[in-house]
């Protein structure tokens, strides 16, 4: 258990950007597909 504790705070801390980056990367996308249909 003590040794799963860290691992599971690290999977944490290492996915805690993705979220962050992730939507920003579909928003980015999805704009371009936006203008892209626009046009």
């Amino acid at each position: 258990m003590q040794l799963r504790t860290p691992s599971s705070l690290k999977i944490q801390t290492n996915l805690s950007p993705q979220p962050i980056l992730l939507p920003n990367f579909f928003h980015l996308l999805l704009t371009f597909f936006i203008v892209s249909t626009s046009l």
